[in-house]
């Protein structure tokens, strides 16, 4: 004949009658009331700040709110929910053009720069700045606006960041702090 039988092993035996309604009961009770120990979830712990400035008296401001310790430019403009023409990827991630505004996707990026390839060498800097409509790209410091030493990908804003773009020759976004833009 065979091995003994446990009560356990009993054939049609639905696998938790198997456990001790002892042992169930405590198991439970504990899934139902973990839920109601468990800290609410929290509103995010970091914001951040955008200013799109369109050029002719248009621009957006938005606040950002995010988990990470930081995000990088480009995150920023897309969690504030505008819309990209990109070229590149990571920390060479170039701004064509920001809600339709600037380069369409079948342009350079710096499609409206009046540079000529039939140009000498003798332009310089200066000159070529004056020349080129682009998305500039600003980071808020101290009051005042600085123009990015990187590019969005590879730069990081971190809680209370203010990130600016202006679309134009020179241009600089109108002046707003985070508390402006998120409100205190």
């Amino acid at each position: 004949m065979g091995a003994p039988s446990h009560d356990g092993d009993r054939p049609g035996r639905s696998p938790i009658a198997n456990y001790r309604p002892q042992l169930l009961l405590p198991i439970l009770l504990l899934a139902l009331l973990l839920p109601a120990i468990s800290p609410a979830p929290a509103e995010a712990q970091n914001r951040a700040g955008i200013l799109v400035d369109f050029g002719g008296g248009k621009f957006q401001y938005r606040c950002v709110h995010f988990w990470a310790p930081t995000i990088n430019g480009v995150e920023l403009l897309q969690r504030a929910g505008f819309q990209l023409t990109t070229r590149g990827s990571g920390a060479g991630t170039q701004i064509c053009a920001i809600n339709g505004i600037g380069c369409s996707p079948t342009q350079p990026c710096f499609c409206r720069c009046s540079i000529s390839e039939s140009s000498d060498d003798s332009c310089d800097a200066a000159e070529a700045a004056q020349a080129c409509i682009f998305w500039s790209y600003w980071i808020y410091d101290d009051g005042k606006w600085d123009f990015a030493q990187r590019g969005p990908g590879g730069t990081l804003v971190s809680n209370n960041g203010v990130n600016g773009w202006a679309w134009g020759v020179k241009r600089r976004p109108p002046l707003m702090t985070i508390d402006q833009i998120c409100g205190p």
